[in-house]
């Protein structure tokens, strides 16, 4: 028998809290039962034992206590961790400050009015993308000649393993891929002069959950005319007038459009936005002055009905629209059209 165990045994019948304490820094060590029970030359399952009989490791039968679950998992997680670098994976900080929320003062005179056009949900590398009619929006914005346009998340499809089936409606696979698509197959439009402002999306960030890299931050990094904004949320201020980007989490039913406005409000950090222009849902609509304050924008999307959501939610809205902000004695004006281009 390892003198470690016997060690172990032997503090068991004197303090069964010191046995307790050894128990998890061998395991720590070792990274699992298994892997004790090897160095100890004996069976895992007296390794088991033990740590039932000290309350590291309750029967299956039983929950585990918070205590042990947190030793399991954080054992489970440093094995992962230095089995991935020992791969040669680089293991990234995901609180990357080039990724935080980010707010941008704008300066345009409120009182001659500031025009923004908006796009949301393209869906890069979907086999249900319309990359046509994001043309055909920034053509629209060329010719309205918006102050700078804003895109509020899911710039891409994704890992395809956002939901189940996913993989089955897209025609290209990996963030490189994707990212070349964007930059130099079906370019992301170009405006002279106008910045087209963005923030990602959960598409978006499934890709950065695998490998740390957020490809709506690479391809702003890649063209000087996209600034990034952040993950889901980031704010624009035009002197006192605070514009948010928001791509929301969750379904929306087919009809509640009220209620996740004022929803949504309510998640949005004092002070409160003037405007929120909301992606993630597909749907296209306007409520002015939610929670007594704020207009909401759902902005629609540039993807076609999916067989996904057309389960979740019926069906899209797909579109693109100008929003016009004057303000004057009485307060902020917001004037709002949207461009209907099917389902």
């Amino acid at each position: 028998m390892d003198k470690n165990l016997s060690l172990i045994l032997e503090i068991e019948r004197e303090s069964p809290e010191k046995a307790r304490e050894e128990l998890i820094s061998l395991l720590d060590r070792f990274g699992s039962f298994r892997a004790c029970a090897r160095s100890w030359g004996c069976h895992h399952s007296t390794v088991v034992r033990l740590a039932r009989r000290l309350g590291v490791l309750s029967p299956k039968s039983l929950p585990l206590t918070k205590e042990a679950k947190k030793i399991k998992n954080s054992i489970k997680t440093k094995v992962a961790l230095e089995y991935l670098s020992e791969q040669g994976f680089t293991l990234v900080n995901k609180k990357d400050d080039a990724l935080a929320p980010q707010e941008e003062q704008l300066h345009y005179d409120l009182r001659e009015g500031v025009k923004i056009g908006f796009v949301s949900d393209i869906h890069y590398a979907s086999r249900y993308q319309s990359t046509d009619i994001l043309k055909e929006a920034y053509n629209y914005f060329r010719k309205e000649k918006v102050d700078f346009v804003v895109n509020p998340g899911d710039v891409f499809e994704g890992s395809g393993r956002v939901y189940v089936g996913q993989l089955h409606e897209m025609f290209l696979y990996g963030l490189k891929a994707q990212l070349n698509y964007a930059l130099h197959v079906e370019p992301y439009p170009y405006i002279s002069g106008v910045t087209t402002y963005m923030i990602s999306g959960n598409h978006d960030l499934s890709f950065y959950r695998e490998t740390g890299l957020d490809p709506v931050y690479e391809l702003c990094e890649a063209r000087q005319d996209l600034h990034y904004l952040g993950q889901q949320v980031g704010v624009i201020k035009i002197k006192d007038v605070r514009i948010a980007l928001y791509h929301g989490e969750g379904g929306l039913g087919k009809d509640n459009f009220s209620a996740k406005a004022g929803e949504i409000v309510t998640k949005m950090p004092e002070p409160k936005p003037h405007i929120v222009f909301c992606g993630h849902w597909h749907r296209s609509g306007w409520f002015p002055h939610s929670n007594g304050l704020t207009d909401v924008v759902f902005c629609g999307s540039l993807q076609r009905t999916t067989p996904y959501i057309k389960k979740l939610l019926g069906r899209c809205n797909r579109g693109y629209g100008v929003i016009e902000i004057k303000k004057d004695k009485y307060g902020v004006g917001v004037n709002h059209e949207f461009k209907k281009r099917g389902y």
